[in-house]
C-alpha cells in the first residue's frame, strides 16, 4: 500500500494502521488518492489530530473502514509554503 492510514489516539500518539490505505476528501466525495499530487513533508510542516472527525481507510479488498476509538490525522503546511504572493508595500 503506497499510503497508509495514520491516526492518533486519545492522548495524540501517532497510530500506523497497517492494513488500511488513506482515503481523500473532494466535496463529499471520497477518493483513493492520486501519487502523482503528493510530495514529502517539506521542513516547518505538521501532523495535528481532528478531534469529533473519524479515520476512514480502505483496505486490500476495497472495503471503506471506519476506525473506531482512534482520530483522524491532517497534515498542516506553513503558510510560507504556499504563499504565491506578498503584499505590495513601501
Amino acid at each position: 500500500m503506497p499510503f497508509r492510514l495514520l491516526t492518533a489516539d486519545s492522548q495524540n500518539a501517532l497510530m500506523d494502521e497497517p492494513d488500511l490505505q488513506i482515503l481523500t476528501r473532494q466535496g463529499e466525495e471520497v477518493l483513493l488518492p492520486d501519487a502523482s499530487e503528493w510530495i514529502p513533508l517539506p521542513a516547518g510542516a505538521g501532523l495535528i489530530s481532528l478531534p469529533g472527525r473519524v479515520p476512514l481507510g480502505i483496505d486490500a479488498q476495497g472495503q471503506v473502514m471506519e476506525v473506531e476509538n482512534r482520530l483522524a490525522v491532517a497534515a498542516t503546511l506553513a503558510a510560507r509554503l504556499y504563499q504565491t504572493r506578498a503584499a505590495g508595500v513601501s
